[in-house]
C-alpha cells in the first residue's frame, strides 16, 4: 500500500507541474501576443511617422525652392540712423515718392521679464529706430515704396498708416515704422 500510495504521490505531483507548467506557458504565450500586438502597433506608428517624414520634407523643399534667390530681412546689430536714411531715400527714389517730415528716435525697450540693472540695458537686447515720415506721391508709387520697406534689407515693422488724398494722382501717408537691431 505504501508503493502505491507514493506512485499516487508522484503522479499527483507530476500532474500539478504539468499544470503550473502549462499556466506559465499560457501566460508566457499571452505576454508575447500582446507583445506582439504592441509591437504592430509601434510599427503602425512609424509607418505613420515617416509618411508625416516624408510629407514635411516635400513641404520644406517647396518653401525652400519658394524661397530660393530671396533673402530675408535682416536686424542689424546696432541702430545705424545714417544708412537707415539713405535705405529710406533709396526707396523713395525707387518709388518716385517725395519723404517730407522725417522724425528718428532710437527707441530702447527691453524684453519682457528682463529688469535693467542700474538703468543699463541687458547685452544683447533689443531695441528699434523709430521712424515717423510723411510720404508724397501716386497711390501706385506709395504703394511701391511700402513694398519697398517690407522686402527691402532691414526689418521694417508699420506701425500705423493714415492717408489722405482726394485721388489716385496724389496721397499723402503719415507712415510709423519701427527698424528694430539688436543692442550687443
Amino acid at each position: 500500500m505504501e508503493g502505491r500510495l507514493r506512485v499516487r504521490l508522484v503522479i499527483t505531483v507530476l500532474a500539478v507541474m504539468t499544470a503550473a507548467a502549462a499556466a506559465g506557458f499560457a501566460y508566457e504565450q499571452r505576454l508575447a501576443t500582446r507583445t506582439n500586438g504592441d509591437l504592430d502597433a509601434a510599427r503602425q506608428q512609424l509607418g505613420q511617422a515617416q509618411t508625416n517624414l516624408a510629407q514635411l520634407k516635400s513641404r520644406l523643399a517647396d518653401a525652400n525652392a519658394t524661397t530660393a534667390g530671396t533673402s530675408l530681412p535682416e536686424v542689424p546689430a546696432m541702430a545705424d540712423e545714417p544708412g537707415l536714411m539713405d535705405e529710406l531715400n533709396a526707396c523713395a527714389a525707387a518709388a518716385h515718392v517725395h519723404i517730407e517730415n522725417v522724425t528718428l528716435s532710437d527707441s530702447a525697450t527691453a524684453p519682457a521679464g528682463v529688469a535693467a540693472a542700474g538703468g543699463q540695458r541687458p547685452s544683447g537686447s533689443s531695441t528699434a529706430v523709430s521712424v515717423s515720415l510723411t510720404v508724397t506721391g501716386a497711390r501706385d508709387q506709395v504703394i511701391d515704396f511700402i513694398d519697398r520697406l517690407q522686402t527691402g534689407p532691414r526689418l521694417c515693422q508699420i506701425g500705423a498708416i493714415q492717408v489722405t488724398g482726394s485721388d489716385a494722382s496724389h496721397f499723402a501717408v503719415n507712415l510709423n515704422l519701427e527698424f528694430p537691431y539688436v543692442k550687443g
